[in-house]
């Protein structure tokens, strides 16, 4: 998995992590969803995916990655 893009939401609480035409949404209390959580159908993601997902936020190169980092 390789993240392309970081793009913060004017709330100041939610990332989109973006990764070719899936999107993850990263909230400043370092949880992972599937959606924008204030979306009624967004869950949170668990598990394998979440660790392959942190994994990728973590090494970077991608726009804005110095900032997400600061919320993992």
């Amino acid at each position: 998995m390789k993240i392309t893009d970081a793009v913060f939401y004017t709330d100041n609480t939610t990332v989109r992590l973006e990764v070719g035409d899936e999107r993850y949404y990263l909230t400043n209390d370092k949880k992972f969803y599937d959606m924008h959580p204030i979306n009624i159908m967004a869950e949170e993601i668990k598990g394998e995916k979440l660790e392959e997902i942190k994994t990728a936020a973590k090494s970077g190169g991608y726009k804005n990655d110095i900032e997400v980092k600061k919320w993992l």
